[in-house]
């Protein structure tokens, strides 16, 4: 599970030992983003260190995994763990409530986890793609609070998913959804599954 260093997914992870915790470089960017004009000189090496890494990634994305495992091993992993490195020694010399504290010390926090992410080519770096999924329902998050009921918030969550389905695969929802209804209530219970998504016949 590829996430942030909210503290509820640590919890989850203890009590399954069979989840893999994975770090997201974007979240420690921010932090160091965050720092910049409280201390420019430390937030801005560490900010540059970054977009190599992000550069390198960006390199050979389109290669195979051993390609990509070379550049991750060689290449990348020695930047995050220079940053690493001195976030541990800097830490020190700074106030722990300061921003740029405060982004020393997430880095250190979640630096395992950023480490696994970036010690397997077939994991990204952060969790952006997700994010950018997810946006709408951040969005929205609001006017979830009025769904009418428990089966109405689950009732818009799997219409969510349905639909950035459609999205991913390149389908037009409103195509899709138009068709789906029209069909669904004669359709064969055993192939329902045939109407989602990429699988419909339609």
């Amino acid at each position: 599970v590829q996430c942030d260093g909210y503290k509820v997914y640590d919890n989850i992870a203890k009590a399954k030992p069979s989840i893999t915790l994975l770090g997201c470089l974007a979240h420690a960017r921010r932090y160091f983003e965050k720092a910049k004009d409280s201390d420019a000189e430390r937030s801005h090496w560490v900010l540059s260190q970054i977009q190599t890494v992000y550069r390198k990634e960006a390199a050979c994305r389109d290669g195979t995994m051993e390609e990509r495992q070379k550049v991750r091993t060689e290449e990348i992993l020695p930047i995050l763990e220079q940053i690493h490195s001195r976030c541990l020694s800097d830490y020190e010399n700074v106030l722990p409530k300061s921003l740029i504290g405060k982004a020393m010390y997430y880095y250190n926090a979640q630096w395992k986890k950023i480490k696994a992410a970036a010690e397997n080519p077939r994991f990204q770096l952060d969790n952006n793609l997700i994010e950018n999924q997810i946006r709408p329902l951040a969005l929205g998050r609001k006017n979830f609070l009025f769904a009418g009921s428990h089966e109405g918030a689950q009732n818009i969550a799997m219409l969510y998913s349905l639909l950035l389905t459609c999205k991913q695969r390149g389908i037009n929802e409103m195509v899709w959804l138009k068709e789906t209804l029209e069909k669904i209530s004669s359709y064969p219970v055993n192939r329902i599954y045939e109407l989602l998504p990429g699988e419909s016949p339609l």
